[in-house]
């Protein structure tokens, strides 16, 4: 007996991951829905809704490339799917944000389903489940976070344990596991060359085309006054917007008289030994930052 299964990872998020959690309950719903209809009716769902690969050379019914990843066919084959996708997909859908997240779990899909095709020998049937989009997912872990500790239950004969495992470890063998079986021509009803083609999308697309999610800085365009002990450090005015963190009391009271006020507080800062200001001038960009040594003004 051999099982070597990631449970977890170490590799927190800065938010919740609300996409991934998502599209799990999704594919539960979906699930469940299957289980509640007979053989018969169940069949015709992955025929009607499953990707075949005349979808590619015939350019038809190409909502099943979207529909086919929320159909599976049995309870281990959505529950090892859920589970990959719930250790490695929150990483994933933080470091490109919801939307592009959501773009490259489909396009995934779509890259998996293309590589079962050229690979399927004539075969025009069916393909269903999340494999290839969520291997995608994975070789995008492997290129962003080789080295983050993967939870492993690892079980070989009477020996059982929990285990730290760096990721590139993990899914390299996982990946390999996928490349031997497509090469045996190993067929027991699993689409290992939609993992693999998944996979290549995923390593190459967030090497090279999908690119890290940078949060935009909250513009503040109003202002009030603030007491002393809750002054920050720094003000910075632009022309066309104004990002600000404000320094005095008797500072900023609105956008139209920002720039006289900030220029009143520099003599301000000039005249007093307590708390002296540098200012410096460039253009449309003015800052203010504290001085410990005296103030100046250089233009």
């Amino acid at each position: 007996m051999f099982l070597f299964l990631p449970i977890s990872d170490e590799n927190p998020t800065p938010r919740k991951p609300l996409l991934t959690w998502s599209i799990i309950g999704l594919n539960i719903l979906v699930f469940t829905y299957q289980m509640s209809l007979s053989n018969y009716d169940n069949q015709l769902l992955v025929n009607e809704y499953g990707v075949r690969p005349s979808v590619f050379s015939e350019f038809t019914n190409l909502h099943t490339l979207i529909t086919s990843a929320f159909l599976h066919g049995g309870f281990m084959h959505l529950m090892s799917n859920m589970l990959f996708l719930y250790i490695y997909g929150d990483n994933i859908e933080a470091y490109l944000g919801r939307t592009k997240f959501l773009i490259f779990y489909v396009f995934g899909g779509v890259a998996a389903a293309l590589l079962q095709a050229i690979f399927s020998a004539g075969a025009d049937v069916p393909m269903i489940g999340a494999s290839g989009c969520i291997a995608a997912i994975m070789g995008a872990y492997f290129v962003l976070y080789p080295k983050a500790r993967i939870n492993v239950f690892f079980w070989i004969f009477i020996f059982i344990q929990f285990i730290k495992v760096p990721a590139n470890i993990v899914i390299g063998m996982w990946i390999l596991g996928q490349l031997i079986s497509a090469a045996g021509n190993t067929y027991d009803g699993v689409a290992y060359f939609a993992h693999i083609g998944g996979f290549i999308f995923g390593y190459v697309g967030i090497k090279y085309f999908f690119k890290e999610y940078m949060q935009r800085a909250r513009v503040i365009t109003n202002y009030e006054e603030v007491a002393d002990n809750e002054k920050p450090t720094t003000i910075i005015v632009e022309e066309n917007q104004t990002t600000t963190e404000l320094t005095h009391t008797s500072l900023v009271k609105n956008k139209t008289n920002l720039k006289e006020d900030i220029s009143k507080y520099g003599a301000f800062a000039q005249a007093t030994t307590e708390s002296q200001e540098d200012i410096v001038i460039n253009n449309n960009l003015m800052t203010i930052q504290i001085s410990p040594k005296g103030g100046r003004i250089t233009a």
